[in-house]
């Protein structure tokens, strides 16, 4: 390697994990492609091309020799600074609902916390990181959630006054808790989001109230919460947000019985999500759900169709993971065992990867439910009990508890 390459990855190495161009260029500075190519050519870098971004990853043991190469602790550390300042940067122009889920955010991760700690120990105000921890949500999909929750909890605790500039975080912070199982601790942060704000933090938790209150089955107090989420997702220009939040009414009629009326209300969010195929994609997933009531072989079409439209690597892992789940139920309620435990296995496997506990708990249902009807009740019971594990059966609601019902009898609690 000539000098410049040497420094280089030097630079590239104070970065963990997979990088965006603007990442190295923030790093390497001038020639930055060039550089990048030369190192990609001799297999010191590693090329993952995400649609029409590039990103970079350095493979760890190469990472260590060039961390250890570097000669200069001061120029690692000016770099790392140009990093961290890059990827805020990156971070705050995010729209609150993009047309994917971030790169930055999905791929990046590891940097944007690195990031987020840098500047809390170097900022003199929380506005700005307030504003940044708003992005943090999509983490509810792909992963990280602990981690995001022990950044917002840190910044908490240093900043715990609630006004409308803590109110995301707070509000962020409450969904992380409510998927950690800490519903208590979840209520307690939604509500402080929503006395804090009436915009996107108030949103955030009126989104969280509505699900506890779904989960209860307190129908008209959940719709209450995911209509005043909408309205204050709108009023703070969130409106793709808004939309998602407009999906969980959707899916509180559909579980409270009213069929026509969430179908009414999908298939008009199914419109307007156009603009952003994740959402879209979302709102279609759940009139695969719906359709399970009464037609199994549309459900099935619709769940093929996301499946297909989800094969790449910025597709949503949630939104994978459930199609995953609607074509092996649907395989087990045709008699096709095989291809639905290979379905269900695909979606268990995504649900743990993001930590999702509630679509975990029914995926293991539907698994203990498959094993029960096949004579195997050992097995239904061990299965049952991890289920329970990870939520409960009082967690179905409506046409759901149908749906498991025809897979077959539950084996009773051990």
């Amino acid at each position: 390697l000539n000098e410049d390459e040497r420094t280089a990855l030097s630079e590239l190495a104070v970065i963990e994990g997979a990088f965006s161009l603007a990442m190295a260029e923030a790093a390497v500075g001038a020639r930055t492609r060039q550089i990048l190519d030369d190192l990609v050519s001799r297999s010191l870098l590693v090329h993952e091309p995400e649609g029409e971004e590039s990103w970079y990853r350095i493979l760890e043991t190469i990472r260590a020799f060039a961390l250890e190469m570097g000669e200069d602790p001061e120029q690692a550390q000016r770099a790392w600074e140009r990093v961290a300042g890059q990827t805020l940067d990156d971070l705050e122009k995010l729209p609150m609902a993009p047309e994917r889920i971030p790169s930055l955010v999905k791929r990046g991760f590891p940097t944007v916390r690195r990031a987020l700690e840098w500047h809390m120990e170097q900022a003199k105000s929380p506005v700005r990181l307030f504003g940044l921890t708003g992005h943090l949500w999509w983490l509810e999909d792909i992963g990280h959630q602990a981690e995001g929750a022990e950044i917002l909890k840190r910044a908490l605790d240093r900043w715990p006054e609630p006004n409308s500039d803590s109110a995301i975080a707070y509000g962020v912070l409450a969904g992380f808790q409510r998927f950690a199982g800490d519903l208590e601790g979840a209520l307690r942060s939604a509500r402080i989001a929503i006395q804090a704000s009436d915009g996107v933090g108030a949103a955030f938790g009126h989104r969280v109230l509505g699900q506890a209150d779904r989960r209860a089955g307190d129908w008209d107090a959940a719709l209450e919460h995911f209509r005043l989420g909408t309205e204050a997702a709108k009023a703070g220009g969130a409106e793709g947000f808004a939309t998602e939040i407009e999906i969980h009414a959707a899916m509180t009629l559909a579980r409270s019985g009213d069929i026509a009326a969430s179908n009414e209300l999908i298939a008009g969010i199914t419109d307007r999500a156009k603009p952003y195929p994740v959402l879209r994609a979302w709102a279609r997933l759940f009139q695969s759900w719906i359709a399970f009531a009464d037609d199994r072989a549309r459900s099935r079409e619709i769940a093929e169709e996301v499946l297909r439209e989800s094969r790449s690597d910025s597709a949503d892992p949630w939104v994978t993971a459930v199609a995953h789940q609607h074509l092996g139920i649907a395989d087990l309620l045709d008699g096709d065992v095989e291809a639905g435990k290979d379905h269900l296995r695909l979606s268990l496997l995504g649900f743990l990867d993001i930590a999702n506990r509630s679509d975990i708990a029914l995926t293991l249902l539907a698994v203990a439910a498959m094993l029960n009807r096949d004579g195997n009740r050992d097995a239904a019971r061990g299965v049952l009990a991890s289920a329970l594990a990870w939520g409960t059966r009082a967690t179905l609601g409506g046409f759901e508890e149908t749906m498991y019902d025809e897979i077959g009898p539950l084996p009773d609690e051990p």
